[in-house]
């Protein structure tokens, strides 16, 4: 009976102190939980000649994003999203569809441990860490496996960084497994208020791609070659190489950014060429120019860039999803102004004019003509 009553007496205290331990330890996370996240309201407009239908239509993405210190050295992440099909580097959805739901995907989930104070690992889904232009990653590109970062900064105006990682892009149970290596080392000086200049140069090996489905979307090439083009006419090739990859890729990416004030301006400049080693002479390129000027609410700027890439310089299915519906062979220009309206809400025009490169060149830049109108709500 008084073991019972013993039992009875320890039930009541842990239904007693639980509901105080519980608090306590919601509150402690929270305190270390950070919340972020945007909503945007796009109105989309396709014209050209070499479209064949005229198109407008509203688009939205939300994103949602947390991450939780759990100590000094490790923190664990993770996102939601928006996204019509699961895109890599489209999460906007159409409303369309007769007012269905929209469908929302895990955006990030991973850890980031800290062995030392100048040096991180981050594996699971998680943001791309390399200094890029949007000629090989669109900017909405997560990775896929295990990365390293490390600095060294000798001097207050110096630093150095070493980047690298394992990712895994598609894993196929009855051949080899698409995988992709990189290597990134960057230099960076700043002159404080007077001028910025950083230099990066970056190795990209994809290993298996060759032979392998299109990625993302197995009936899509985004303009790179297919096995198909690679046969010896008149044999008669397997109709499955039509979506199947036909060229090697091996990435050298280097670029270069120079940022300066001008008065009350503040000037980015950058130059990025990329090339496919593996399959020489295919390149990339991109120039490209972005102003700060002061607005009634933030900085406002606006930015230019001019771009021409190769059918098999970068691989389509990660480049820029805006020309073309995000293709290769393509050249042309982007420009971009973005009007803060308030400290969380802002307003984004971007204007595309492109080609076909190199056939199909009219030189007017009236191929493909894309206006983007956003509003950007963000959550801070």
């Amino acid at each position: 009976m008084k073991i019972i009553h013993l039992h009875l007496l320890a039930a009541l205290c842990v239904a007693l102190l639980a509901p105080s331990a519980f608090s306590q330890s919601a509150t402690d996370i929270l305190s270390r939980t950070k919340l972020s996240g945007d909503f945007r309201f796009r109105y989309e407009f396709v014209e050209g000649k070499l479209v064949s239908t005229r198109r407008a239509r509203p688009r939205i993405r939300y994103r949602l994003r947390t991450s939780t210190k759990v100590d000094e050295r490790l923190t664990i992440g993770f996102g939601l999203t928006t996204s019509d099909n699961g895109s890599p580097r489209s999460p906007e959805v159409d409303l369309s569809g007769g007012l269905s739901p929209k469908s929302i995907y895990v955006e990030r989930a991973y850890a980031e441990v800290k062995p030392c104070r100048d040096a991180k690992l981050l594996v699971g889904r998680h943001a791309n860490v390399y200094e890029k232009t949007s000629l090989i990653w669109d900017s909405d590109v997560h990775l896929e496996g295990l990365s390293g970062i490390g600095t060294m900064k000798p001097t207050e105006k110096f630093e150095a960084s070493l980047r690298g990682g394992w990712y895994m892009l598609e894993e196929n149970s009855g051949g080899e497994d698409v995988q992709l290596l990189a290597l990134q080392g960057t230099i960076e000086a700043d002159e404080e208020d007077k001028l910025n200049l950083a230099f990066s140069l970056a190795y990209y090996d994809y290993l298996h791609i060759m032979g392998s489905e299109f990625l993302f979307d197995p009936r899509r090439s985004y303009g790179n070659s297919s096995l198909y083009a690679t046969y010896d006419w008149p044999s008669t090739p397997d109709s499955a190489a039509l979506y199947q990859y036909g060229t090697k890729f091996e990435l050298v990416d280097a670029l270069v950014r120079v940022g300066f004030p001008l008065g009350k301006l503040g000037v980015s400049l950058q130059a990025n060429q990329v090339w496919n080693v593996a399959n020489s002479p295919e390149k990339a390129w991109l120039v490209g120019a972005d102003v700060e000027f002061p607005w009634f609410v933030k900085r406002a700027s606006i930015g230019y860039d001019y771009r021409q890439i190769d059918g098999n310089a970068v691989v389509g299915a990660f480049t820029d999803s805006s020309p073309f519906g995000g293709q290769t062979a393509v050249q042309g220009h982007i420009v971009e102004t973005v009007l803060p309206l308030t400290e969380n809400i802002r307003f984004r025009y971007v204007f595309h004019a492109f080609d076909r490169w190199p056939s199909e060149v009219t030189n007017d830049y009236k191929g493909y003509v894309r206006h983007n109108l956003d509003f950007d709500f963000v959550i801070k």
